[in-house]
């Protein structure tokens, strides 16, 4: 979970920056829901570097036993509050590509800082 906890913490500051575009939002919601979808089959990293150090049935610190409740398993565990979290994100833009493109004219990174004759822009 602290990876995927990770990941919506990075899209969340970009969300909350003032002076991002809904664009800019959509771009990086799209490589959040990229690297959820990952880790629904793949291990992330906080959760491989975890894993080589403690083992399912081993004794992680003072008398704490790590262990899968009964009949699951972390895949599908995982698997399953993933996909919840895609869902919901994906549900944010339900309107047309070419709505959220159009959005980009407000990205002012991608005005130029200086007319041609030399004025400046901004």
């Amino acid at each position: 979970m602290h990876d995927v906890v990770t990941s919506l913490a990075k899209l969340s500051l970009k969300i909350q920056k003032t002076a991002t575009s809904l664009g800019e939002i959509k771009e990086t919601m799209d490589a959040s829901i990229a690297v959820l979808r990952k880790y629904k089959t793949r291990d992330g990293p906080k959760l491989r570097s975890f894993k080589t150090t403690v083992e399912d049935g081993q004794t992680y610190t003072e008398n704490l036993t790590l262990s899968k409740g009964p009949g699951q398993t972390l895949l599908g565990v995982r698997e399953a509050v993933i996909d919840s979290i895609t869902a919901c994100l994906e549900r944010r833009f339900e309107c047309s590509d070419e709505v959220i493109a159009s959005t980009q004219v407000s990205n002012f990174r991608l005005w130029p800082s200086e007319l041609e004759d030399g004025e400046n822009f901004c």
